[in-house]
């Protein structure tokens, strides 16, 4: 799984914490998080892939700013993607 995050300015960007399970049973449920500390730099996209195949992406300037693909293997439900604190 790959997580790609873009930034208008990258001067200032940290990655604080990426957390994935690095093995789960089929069908379990699982959290993905990043964690990142912008500084003074604006978010631009965050987007989620399993086997370079994208499934999520946050777009903040976007209406709605949180996008899903149906891709085989992955059930995402974005009733509990937290998009309050994507900002």
């Amino acid at each position: 799984m790959i997580v790609e995050y873009l930034f208008e300015r990258s001067s200032g960007l940290k990655l604080m914490s990426l957390d994935v399970p690095t093995a789960v049973m089929q069908g379990d449920s699982i959290w993905l998080n990043c964690t990142l500390d912008l500084e003074s730099d604006d978010l631009y996209s965050v987007k989620w892939y399993k086997d370079d195949v994208e499934f999520y992406r946050h777009l903040p300037q976007d209406s709605p700013s949180g996008q899903k693909y149906d891709i085989p293997g992955i059930r995402l439900d974005v009733s509990k993607t937290p998009l309050s604190k994507m900002t």
